[in-house]
Order: structure tokens, then sequence, then C-alpha cells
């Protein structure tokens, strides 16, 4: 199921919805463009603190969601080593919470 959620994060980055690194996440927040953040699950403490900051600085609340994927293996569909990221796109955000909701929930359950 990891596969779906690489796949719709594949999808923005491809469409162009999909801020990678923590400057640009940043800038989303900042310009309210960002519906959803995704970290990795090897994010250090200090940029998760410093995200939090930005993140209640930002006009809006966004959820964050904590990817049981590392850093490497984001890489592999980003093109480059990156352990926060902001979909720009209200559709590809809901599809990626309701993709790792459903991840959580069968992973509790078998």
């Amino acid at each position: 199921m990891k596969d779906k959620t690489l796949g719709l994060i594949s999808i923005s980055r491809k469409a162009g919805r999909l801020a990678i690194g923590f400057d640009p996440v940043a800038e989303a927040l900042a310009a309210g463009r960002a519906y959803l953040i995704l970290t990795a699950a090897d994010l250090s403490p200090k940029t998760r603190s410093e995200l939090d900051y930005r993140i209640k600085q930002s006009a809006k609340t966004v959820e964050v969601i904590e990817l049981p994927l590392a850093m490497d293996d984001l890489s592999a569909v980003l093109g480059k080593r990156a352990g926060v990221l902001a979909v720009a796109d209200q559709g590809l955000a809901d599809a990626l919470r309701r993709q790792t909701h459903k991840e959580e929930n069968h992973e509790y359950v078998g």
C-alpha cells in the first residue's frame, strides 16, 4: 500500500503541486498554498520543531502526516533527498489523507 502513497506523491510532483524540502515548504506555508504537510519518519527533531513553529505562524491550519517512509525511500520518487513535503492542491491533499489513513488502519488490523 505504501506504493499508492508514493504514487500520489509522484503525481503531485509531476503536476507541480509539491513543495520539496524545508525552505520551499516554509514558503508554501507563508503564502497559504500548503494544504497538507508530509514528513519522513526519520526527520530530525530540530527540523520538526522548526516546522511546527512555521505552521503556527501560518494563516491557516495545516495537517501534518508523518509517513512510515525514510528520506531515502522518498528520494527514489522525488529525485532528491528531503524529509518535508507540502501538497499545494486540495484534491491531491485529500487523496493523500485518505490513502495514509487507509494504510494506518490496515497496519493495525493485519
